[in-house]
C-alpha cells in the first residue's frame, strides 16, 4: 500500500466502534465526493469486511468514504449484494494529513451468533482511487481465492 492506515477498534454491549487514520502525502488529490449511498467507488474508500459467523462463507462490507458517505453490501455464495441497506452511522474528515472515519454499527443491524463469546472475523481494506491501488490487513491471498 501506497500511504499509512491506522485503525482502531473497540466494542460494547449495543456497538461495534472503529476509527482509521488515512494518511496521505498529497491530500490534494484524495477522491471523496458528495453522493448518494451506494455510489462511492470512483472514490478513495474505507471498508470493514466483517464475518459476524467468522465461518469463511459471507461477511457485510461496509465502505466509507473520506466525507462519511456510506455503501454497505452482504457477500454470500460468491456474491456480492449491494441492495442491502444495513443502519449503520458514519463520518468522515479531510485534513492536511490525510483524511480519518468513524464508524459505528449496532450489533442488532447484523445477524451474528448469540453466543457468551461472539468470534468474528474482520478484514480492513482501503483503496486509494488515483492509484488503482486496494490493500488489506490482513493480506489476502490471491492462489487461495481471497
Amino acid at each position: 500500500m501506497a500511504e499509512k492506515t491506522i485503525v482502531y477498534y473497540a466494542y460494547d454491549q449495543e456497538n461495534l466502534y472503529f476509527a482509521f487514520r488515512c494518511y496521505d502525502r498529497e491530500p490534494s488529490k484524495i477522491k471523496a465526493s458528495v453522493s448518494a449511498r451506494d455510489s462511492i467507488t470512483a472514490d478513495d474508500w474505507i471498508c470493514l469486511n466483517i464475518d459476524t459467523f467468522n465461518d469463511q462463507q459471507s461477511l457485510y462490507a461496509f465502505y466509507v468514504n473520506p466525507l462519511g458517505i456510506q455503501a454497505d453490501s452482504r457477500f454470500e455464495e460468491g456474491q456480492e449484494d449491494y441492495s442491502v441497506d444495513v443502519i449503520w452511522y458514519s463520518a468522515g474528515r479531510l485534513d492536511n494529513e490525510g483524511y480519518t472515519i468513524e464508524v459505528q454499527i449496532p450489533f442488532k443491524s447484523i445477524r451474528f451468533r448469540n453466543r457468551k463469546v461472539v468470534e468474528m472475523g474482520i478484514i480492513f481494506e482501503r483503496h486509494i482511487s488515483r492509484y488503482s491501488q486496494s490493500g488489506t490487513f490482513p493480506p489476502l491471498d490471491p492462489d487461495r481465492g481471497f
